[in-house]
């Protein structure tokens, strides 16, 4: 089963494509997709859903609207796996969703336990700044503040489009877990 956010379309729309494109090229089968543009249209949808022909859920949505599904789930006894992208990924995930949450499969390109020697430093500060751990957000928006800022230096000013020329011609930037690429798209 397929849930997503219709708020959001541009950006699970292409979640939902390459997942289904993996998942059917190994065999699996994707009874449904529900999309929601609240949470109450969720939850009213989310107690539709049948429990007999759903293996797992992969579920398109913000921290706050994801844990209302898990909590909806769970209220149902309605245990399955429950798969989503880094745009959940947040405390707020973890504190609105409490136990209902447990068990789910947060899938990121941000690595919140690496070792690398610069998360490690960005960490180390971060948390002494706003005593908390940062998220896959925080992170993201450090790497693009490295390439705007490197933008700038290369472009030697701080007009939008020099910057862009710059940032598109240099292409590859370092970040807190590795490389940058940044190309026309």
């Amino acid at each position: 089963l397929v849930v997503y956010d219709q708020r959001n379309i541009l950006y699970a729309e292409p979640i939902i494509k390459i997942f289904e494109e993996k998942f059917t090229a190994s065999g699996g089968n994707i009874v449904n997709k529900i999309s929601f543009v609240n949470q109450r249209d969720l939850v009213t949808k989310a107690q539709k859903i049948d429990k007999n022909s759903v293996d797992g859920v992969l579920l398109i949505a913000s921290a706050l609207d994801a844990s209302m599904f898990c909590q909806q789930m769970k209220k149902n006894n309605f245990q399955i796996p429950t798969f989503l992208p880094m745009w959940a990924m947040t405390n707020d995930f973890i504190q609105a969703g409490g136990r209902s949450v447990e068990g789910a499969y947060l899938v990121s390109k941000v690595d919140l336990n690496s070792k690398e020697e610069k998360y490690q430093h960005f960490y180390e500060k971060y948390y002494d700044k706003y005593k908390e751990k940062p998220t896959f957000a925080s992170v993201l928006s450090y790497n693009a503040l490295l390439v705007v800022m490197e933008g700038i230096k290369l472009a030697n000013s701080v007009n939008g489009e020099k910057v862009k020329i710059a940032i598109l011609n240099k292409g590859v930037f370092p970040g807190l877990q590795g490389e940058q690429i940044i190309d026309k798209y």
